[in-house]
């Protein structure tokens, strides 16, 4: 099963609706994860083998929770949960906060 499959049918699970172009995205996200963890260690190095299953679909996990136009992500680290629930949730504006700058820089990264 490729990434997107696996995201697809995860998401789908999750009652996450997302389009071929969310789902690249998404993956887009997990290889700049990987690219970046190596030099930041940004996330677990056991995790990075279930980066999809542990850190993107828990993430998306609260895409059907989220609610008003606006959301503040404290602590948002390697940008999760912020990053993929913007993806998922083009309609509300998402704003990550992080007081380590190489966090920040991730996230930025991953604006790009």
């Amino acid at each position: 099963m490729t990434e997107t499959q696996e995201l697809e049918a995860g998401a789908a699970a999750l009652g996450v609706r997302l389009e071929m172009r969310q789902l690249q995205s998404l993956v887009r996200f997990a290889d700049l994860l990987r690219r970046w963890n190596e030099a930041f260690n940004l996330i677990s190095r056991a995790d990075v083998a279930r980066l999809i299953p542990r850190h993107l679909l828990d993430a998306l996990s609260l895409a059907p929770l989220v609610r008003g136009a606006r959301v503040l992500d404290l602590g948002s680290g390697a940008g999760l949960p912020g990053i993929p629930l913007a993806i998922a949730r083009a309609d509300v504006e998402f704003c990550l906060l992080d007081r380590s700058e190489r966090a920040a820089l991730v996230a930025r990264h991953a604006r790009e």
